[in-house]
């Protein structure tokens, strides 16, 4: 008998998730389960399924049959990405609702893109699909963002489903963007063998936090983690310029990235090619042209400041279920404690705890990491580390999808129980409240790690 070009397990798992996204999307035909709690608790348990079916076909690649194994993940993944097209409605979040608004404002209504909100249109076909809360709030993205918004409402059309399926095409592009980038980073960056970079590949390609958040959702995270992951990619090649071009895009599209500015500049500085001046001449120059970028674009959007509006809103209302853990336990503790008002509280003692908190460790972390991030592999674990000092103290804002950000990442620093634990936090979140999520997880992380001492927390990919 002729053996197959493929694995057939793996063939088995794609044919069982491709089975469990048509259910989980014909389930939730809008975003009503958001407030149906039984069907939240289904749509996170068939994802908990999908994430499941990924890790039996990682198992599966122990052995992988190259090069038909790496066409069948790419090819299960198109069949992903399609059906999660066609199913034209964005599940659990408006936000891609959101993008087409504020480009139709520019596009279309002539407005000031960071002034105009979907209030002041509530005719336009767009506006029944933005969440409540948004209609009464400005852009709060980056220039780069804003920019793609309004190219996209220009060749979307007037129909929503036409302006949102533009979305997650795009939104799909960066995906598998972001799969090229794992795969050049592993195998040509880190030297990793064939096998091992395709089970990484597949890891990244079909996951549910990746799929269901960048594509059925359409989020903007992934054009992020897109440029994030190219920066990686040009540091690694000591391309300082190209590098910084890519940095800077990346913050503004959101501008979370800035948090990992002193890895980057650390890389360049740390000890390895070339003596310390020139290296600390490349870092300079890194931080330099990366800083005057964003600063140039961002001052041609200004205005009168009107570029800072939405994202003043989005960090002035704090809500207590999607805060950072830090900033949660100081609420809780203030409650529990002293009987305290929790808007009072996180308002006088819980925002600047966190503020103060995460300004000290990160310049800790600065100063540690300059003899430290000498590796692009030790770079793609500081940048983590950076990320997630952001989620942990300061975010106020704390979503499933972030999980985007952080899912190659694991990938890239070779620790799977990281994958795993993070893929898992983000998908409960559709049910337990976000602080609670990640500091289980950061905790669970931490206990692990602290068993194996220096090595990472868990096995590699």
């Amino acid at each position: 008998m002729k053996r197959l070009p493929f694995t057939p397990a793996l063939a088995a798992y794609g044919l069982l998730s491709e089975a469990i996204w048509i259910g989980l999307l014909a389930l939730t035909p809008d975003l009503a389960y958001r407030d149906d709690k039984m069907l939240a608790v289904a749509v996170m348990t068939l994802c908990l399924v999908l994430l499941g079916a990924c890790g039996l076909a990682w198992r599966a690649l122990e052995r992988p049959r190259l090069p038909g194994d790496l066409w069948a993940i790419l090819a299960f993944t198109a069949v992903f990405v399609l059906t999660l097209i066609a199913f034209w409605q964005p599940r659990g979040s408006t936000d891609a609702a959101g993008y087409v608004f504020y480009g139709r404002a520019a596009a279309v209504y002539g407005d000031n893109a960071y002034v105009a909100v979907p209030n002041d249109h509530p005719a336009d076909p767009i506006y029944p699909y933005i969440f409540g809360t948004w209609r009464a709030w400005s852009n709060p993205y980056g220039p780069a963002w804003t920019s793609v918004m309004a190219a996209a409402a220009e060749v979307g059309g007037a129909r929503p489903w036409s302006q949102l399926v533009a979305f997650k095409v795009l939104a799909a592009l960066f995906f598998f963007g972001c799969l090229a980038l794992v795969w050049t980073l592993t195998r040509r960056t880190f030297g990793w063998p064939p096998d091992k970079a395709a089970r990484a590949l597949l890891l990244v390609a079909w996951n549910p936090v990746m799929l269901y958040e960048a594509v059925q959702n359409g989020h903007n995270d992934v054009a992020m983690a897109f440029f994030v992951l190219l920066t990686i990619l040009l540091l690694a090649g000591r391309r300082t310029l190209w590098a910084a071009a890519a940095f800077s895009v990346s913050v503004l599209i959101k501008y979370v990235p800035i948090v990992a500015l002193p890895a980057m500049a650390a890389f360049l500085a740390a000890p390895g090619v070339g003596r310390f001046p020139a290296r600390l001449k490349k870092a300079a120059w890194f931080v330099l042209a990366s800083t005057a970028l964003t600063g140039a674009t961002i001052a041609l959007f200004w205005g009168h400041g009107e570029l800072l509006a939405g994202l003043k809103n989005q960090a002035q209302v704090w809500y207590f279920d999607v805060i950072n853990p830090f900033t949660f336990a100081i609420v809780t503790a203030a409650r529990w404690l002293a009987g305290a008002d929790p808007v009072a509280a996180m308002n006088a003692l819980a925002k600047p705890a966190s503020t103060v908190a995460f300004v000290l460790i990160m310049a800790f972390m600065s100063i540690r990491m300059l003899p430290r991030v000498d590796t692009p592999a030790r770079l793609v674990r500081w940048t983590l580390v950076c990320l997630l000092t952001y989620l942990l103290l300061y975010s106020s804002w704390l979503q499933p999808w972030y999980g985007i950000w952080l899912i190659p990442l694991f990938i890239l620093a070779d620790d799977a129980f990281g994958y795993f634990l993070v893929s898992a936090t983000a998908i409960v979140m559709y049910v337990i409240m976000s602080p609670v999520c990640l500091a289980a997880a950061a905790a669970c992380y931490l206990a692990v790690k602290g068993r194996r001492g220096a090595k990472p927390a868990g096995p590699g990919i």
